[in-house]
């Protein structure tokens, strides 16, 4: 049945070209609205700005894609497609930025609720910074080794733990002196 202002349930094809304002729209396939937004039934992705979305959901602009998916049933994920860098922003401002080849950086406070290792695949779970290797604290360097150094630039105040304690030795070696290697006395007499 027609009449002025209804298609009637039996109309199943049809040539419209224009519309007006939609309450509910089934689509049942493909589509693309407005050579935008387009949605692939055949592999369930939505593209903004690309017809070949790379995730379940593609924004590309100016050449760069950034998708938003899962990947092997076991992880969720929010990145750029291709080789490029992404940043996350809160009030316009960057907060988190990975470049293409890996690195983050973290442009604000830093806040770790829980444990935190630096260079370890397996931390200590005793312990809330399990670091692996030098570090910088209070722009002093604390290093770890048998002997205090031979080679290399030091100030003063860096730190050589021992690392084979023993009765009648030292905990460690304290730069006095800057230099190549610099000065080193023992300190923390072990009795």
């Amino acid at each position: 049945m027609l009449d002025e202002n209804e298609l009637g349930a039996s109309v199943t094809k049809s040539n419209l070209k224009q519309v007006g304002r939609l309450k509910g729209l089934i689509v049942d396939g493909s589509l693309s609205v407005n050579q935008y937004m387009y949605y692939d039934s055949n592999t369930d992705r939505l593209g903004l700005g690309t017809e070949e979305p790379n995730a379940a959901l593609s924004v590309a602009e100016d050449g760069i894609e950034v998708t938003i998916g899962t990947e092997d049933f076991t992880k969720g994920f929010i990145g750029t497609f291709a080789s490029h860098d992404f940043e996350i922003k809160t009030d316009n401002e960057t907060r988190l930025s990975v470049s293409a080849g890996g690195s983050v950086k973290i442009h604000k406070d830093l806040k770790v609720a829980g444990k935190l290792a630096v260079g370890v695949n397996n931390p200590d779970p005793s312990v809330d910074l399990h670091v692996n290797g030098s570090i910088r604290f209070n722009n002093k360097v604390h290093l770890s080794g048998s002997e205090p150094p031979r080679a290399g630039s030091y100030n003063v105040g860096d730190i050589v733990w021992n690392s084979a304690p023993v009765q009648k030795s030292y905990v460690g070696w304290v730069c006095v002196q800057a230099g190549n290697p610099g000065i080193w006395a023992t300190f923390g007499e072990i009795r």
